[in-house]
């Protein structure tokens, strides 16, 4: 049933997008065009979207060399158990312009020497704890986003996005760093943190919530328990920080920090949150009706993962793209040549 609900739904982006649409399933039975990712990519040509089913098994690593949509249904879909997950996700020539969204990855990687620009990361999970979730080689990579995802890790080190070129964004992201003093490295000049929740914790000392220089910061809600805190600017030269919520969770309050219209040692007041592990699915980061964070950030809309021009979903349900919630079939059968009449239940946010 639930399979049949996805072909569904694939049926109607492709009417929407013009675009052939390959779909990926590697449990056994499955009727999808393919059971392994890289096969359907050789047959794929550039536009075309492959849609990699929810499994009990990963697909194991992947290199993308082709401008492709590689779409999941989430990394928590409502409907199933499992997600669309991969070990390594590596980005190769003539990728750019690709797109990932709503599939769970330990490690984002590219091809040596690289040419990758124009890439979109959206309602993924990028989790790694043994090593580093971002992992680009030396190349070219300008005009990423990534939006929507959760990104953790707990290694002995900053979420390093070394290597990546001019206009980078990182917006409506839960962004988890279990173990250093720095929860973000390494941003390239220009780049754009904005409406973010930046949670670090596991370390006695937060010296700020970016290393880098000419960075905008804004609209985040960023938290630490370290019972030495140095502020959120120490490491950021020449960086711009701005309507930012700063928030206590352990003994080291922020220190005063510069910039414009902060809410300093305030709790944002999420309607649950829960600081037991390093992520949670039982999180609702929504804020509460008393947050000082409703209709607080610089558009008018809510400070953090709930505001902005993107729509977080805590199941990486892409805010733009409508998916089919249930159906039903009115007869389950017809004689040959005869009608079945199926009545869909579809959202979609139109973002």
């Amino acid at each position: 049933m639930k399979q049949i609900i996805l072909i569904l739904g694939l049926m109607s982006m492709a009417y929407w997008s013009k675009a052939t649409i390959i779909t990926v399933n590697n449990q056994v039975g499955s009727s999808a065009d393919f059971d392994n990712v890289t096969n359907a990519m050789a047959l794929a040509v550039n536009g075309d979207t492959i849609y990699v089913q929810p499994s009990a098994t990963s697909y194991g690593s992947i290199a993308i060399n082709k401008r492709l949509i590689i779409m999941g249904a989430g990394h928590n879909p409502s409907f199933s158990p499992y997600n669309s997950s991969f070990t390594t996700v590596t980005f190769q020539n003539n990728s750019s312009n690709a797109i990932l969204k709503g599939l769970n990855i330990n490690t984002v990687a590219s091809a040596t020497s690289s040419t990758v620009n124009n890439i979109v990361i959206s309602g993924c999970r990028i989790s790694n704890y043994g090593g580093q979730c971002i992992d680009l080689a030396s190349g070219t990579y300008n005009n990423w986003i990534f939006e929507g995802c959760v990104l953790e890790t707990s290694t002995a080190s900053f979420f390093n996005f070394d290597d990546f070129g001019s206009d980078l964004i990182l917006r409506n992201n839960l962004i988890t760093q279990n173990s250093y003093s720095i929860p973000i490295g390494n941003l390239p000049s220009g780049t754009t943190l904005d409406h973010n929740f930046i949670l670090s914790t596991g370390s006695t000392n937060f010296e700020g919530v970016v290393y880098g220089s000419n960075i905008l910061v804004t609209n985040n809600i960023i938290a630490t328990n370290a019972s030495n805190n140095y502020g959120i600017s120490s490491v950021c030269g020449s960086c711009t920080f701005n309507n930012n919520i700063l928030y206590n969770l352990g003994s080291g309050p922020f220190p005063a920090t510069p910039g414009n219209n902060y809410q300093v040692n305030v709790n944002p007041q999420f309607v649950n949150f829960n600081l037991s592990n390093l992520f949670s699915y039982d999180w609702d980061l929504n804020l509460a009706v008393n947050s000082s964070g409703i209709g607080a950030a610089t558009d008018g809309s809510d400070i953090g993962l709930y505001g902005g021009i993107f729509n977080y979903n805590e199941n990486g349900i892409d805010g733009g793209t409508p998916y089919i919630i249930d159906f039903t079939l009115e007869s389950a059968t017809a004689p040959q040549g005869g009608t079945i009449t199926i009545n869909l239940n579809a959202s979609g946010s139109g973002q």
